[in-house]
């Protein structure tokens, strides 16, 4: 905070004709036309959110600055090898002048050669509408950079569309590639981050109920996953090792070396020192399910804890790093003297495998979960069980994932039966709510910090849905689902606009098409009906039909006016691969993976040909010129 030049206080205006900071005592000194009010100080979280966002744009700016030099490059080689192939061509030239010069007599070739040169004239050659200029011209005045919304903007790259719509317009196109496999909150209660089975890491607000930003990666699955206490940084783990995401550039920085693989479970310790893992390691004696410890800012694996008798299925660290809890796979709890690094206490009671373990907030107590369907509280000081809450009644509720809520009131349990239990931790026996979320098993169950809503991911039914359910949110002061998270369920391979750029249409490889209002945010509407993915999308010149060509080998035609589908044609037999319109919206052209392409006639509903031949396809493009690259290429 600036201070005023003619006191201590702070100074909350600026004269820009005496260039001094003042305050509103001090104001009247100087003209009024010349002050300027300074803006207010940021708030922590404004600040926070401000450096995000210059991390992020600088980011951006060093990739432009990335493909400037790439395409700077190209350019350089590309006159560089135009240059030397005329050099080349006019040196061959003069080399064969030269030769005629020093012969005292001519052959027949020499004379033909010197009826070419007496009957031609030599001149200088300007570059045809100085191509040159013109390219340079173009590449130094493309607008590479622009902080402004995509009013008027058409993609043909759908790796550039998708990012920069979700960011522009918040119209967030998909959703977990595949499905979620796992998810966390960060520390703040701001976010909401996803795990997904394409690689891909979605964060959420939590506030909002929007799409942030996604992280995308080519490491495999994301099995498991962690955030720092500071959210500077993601700790994600799959069957390739250990990998760390850069939060606030959004983006995978590197996977961690290490002999470990298939990460099983991730925690961060306290004080963003350490990273704990639980996954298996080959060695000469065999293969161990250890739990491997890490220096988060050394990027490497410090030592482990292990043993060839049990298998560490999940740990925790309590928060002065002294002791680690560990469930493993011979239904014992383990105490470990995690400065020491050796083993303190062994726990029995459980019969059965360890699925879950966590710590009160004051480390006094270690609870966990069982396949024998019982929670088991642990005095951290006296080394032994309190007590145990039977989860199970009936023999139906089998743990899978536990949390304690952050006021130590209540166990978040999810389970393998595809519902969420909770518990009420200080009077034990008493079940707060069972809740049925999945048809299959819920893979992780976290309540906000909070405590206002319960928040699982599984594995949702198998038949296609409107909106992605493999993270459902549910209100615990309603006591009901509070939303769905919308969008795609998988990857989007396709986008187009309608002419006024209101409109915008996305395909992807959940099989359906999605049609967007890009200024009110909102999915208008969804087709449905192909029976695999969606490779290509095309509207009418006159903004009524959408175009849709799958992997089904059907291309569809949908009236967006009506919302319904219009027409289907079948006979490809391969998959489609693209689709146009010609402009007076009475043809449709499609090509396969084959390459063979059909004209199908919109108005009558029929198929109107199968070019095939140099003759077809040129009376085609001689009447519509505006489907020869499907047609020709």
């Amino acid at each position: 905070m600036k201070t005023c030049t003619k006191c201590e206080n702070n100074a909350t205006w600026y004269s820009k004709s005496a260039e001094e900071f003042v305050c509103d005592s001090h104001k009247n000194m100087f003209p009024e036309i010349s002050l300027a009010q300074l803006p207010p100080p940021l708030s922590v979280d404004d600040f926070e959110a401000v450096k995000e966002e210059i991390s992020h744009r600088n980011n951006f700016i060093e990739n432009v600055c990335v493909k400037l030099d790439k395409i700077k490059n190209n350019i350089i080689r590309a006159v560089e090898e135009s240059h030397q192939k005329t050099i080349n061509s006019l040196q061959y030239k003069s080399l064969s002048y030269s030769e005629l010069l020093l012969k005292d007599n001519y052959t027949f070739e020499d004379l033909e050669a010197l009826q070419n040169l007496l009957t031609t004239k030599i001149i200088y050659k300007k570059p045809k509408r100085h191509q040159l200029k013109t390219e340079l011209h173009n590449f130094y005045n493309q607008e590479l950079w622009g902080e402004k919304l995509l009013e008027s903007t058409k993609f043909d790259n759908i790796s550039k569309a998708i990012p920069e719509i979700e960011h522009f317009h918040g119209l967030h196109l998909e959703n977990y590639g595949g499905g979620a496999n796992t998810l966390t909150i960060s520390k703040n209660n701001k976010y909401l981050i996803i795990g997904c089975k394409d690689s891909s890491i979605h964060v959420w607000s939590l506030n909002k109920k929007t799409q942030k930003f996604i992280m995308r990666g080519e490491s495999g699955s994301i099995d498991c996953l962690s955030i720092t206490s500071d959210n500077s940084y993601i700790i994600s783990g799959n069957s390739n090792g250990l990998h760390l995401w850069n939060f606030r550039l959004r983006k995978h920085e590197l996977l961690i070396k290490s002999d470990l693989k298939q990460v099983r479970s991730i925690v961060i310790s306290y004080d963003n020192k350490y990273i704990l893992a639980c996954g298996s390691k080959e060695s000469i004696l065999g293969a161990s399910l250890p739990v491997a410890v890490y220096s988060l800012d050394q990027r490497k694996e410090l030592f482990d804890f292990s043993s060839k008798n049990f298998n560490i299925a999940c740990a925790i660290l309590c928060k002065k790093n002294k002791t680690l809890v560990t469930g493993c796979s011979d239904n014992e709890v383990r105490l470990w003297n995690f400065i020491e690094k050796r083993l303190d206490v062994v726990l029995e009671g459980h019969k059965g495998a360890i699925t879950g373990i966590a710590l009160t907030k004051d480390d006094a107590y270690a609870v966990s979960v069982s396949v024998d369907k019982t929670a088991r509280v642990w005095s951290m000081a006296r080394k032994c069980m309190k007590y145990l809450i039977p989860i199970s009644e009936d023999g139906a509720n089998t743990p899978r994932s536990l949390q304690i809520a952050g006021d130590d009131s209540l166990l978040i349990i999810g389970c393998n039966e595809g519902n969420v239990l909770v518990w009420n931790l200080k009077e034990h026996r008493e079940k707060v709510i069972d809740i049925d979320f999945f048809p299959k098993p819920v893979k992780k169950a976290l309540l906000t910090l909070d405590g206002n809503f319960i928040i699982p991911c599984g594995e949702p039914l198998d038949t296609i849905s409107h909106s992605n359910q493999s993270v459902k949110i549910w209100n615990m002061s309603e006591q009901s689902f509070e939303t769905s998270l919308p969008g795609h369920i998988d990857k989007v391979t396709s986008l187009t606009y309608t002419s006024d750029f209101e409109i915008l249409v996305s395909g992807a490889l959940d099989c359906t098409v999605r049609v967007w209002n890009i200024e009110e945010k909102t999915e208008i509407c969804v087709f449905e009906g192909h029976t695999s993915q969606v490779n290509t999308l095309c509207i009418s010149s006159n903004d009524r039909y959408v175009a849709s060509g799958s992997n089904d080998a059907t291309v569809k035609i949908w009236d967006l006016k009506k919302k319904r589908l219009y027409i289907d044609f079948t006979g490809h037999g391969q998959p489609v691969i693209k689709v146009k319109f010609t402009n007076d919206c009475i043809f449709l052209v499609s090509k396969c993976k084959n390459k063979q392409v059909f004209v199908w006639n919109v108005c009558e509903k029929k198929r109107e040909e199968i070019i095939d031949g140099s003759k077809a396809i040129k009376k085609w493009v001689q009447e519509y010129p505006e489907i020869k690259e499907i047609v020709e290429n």
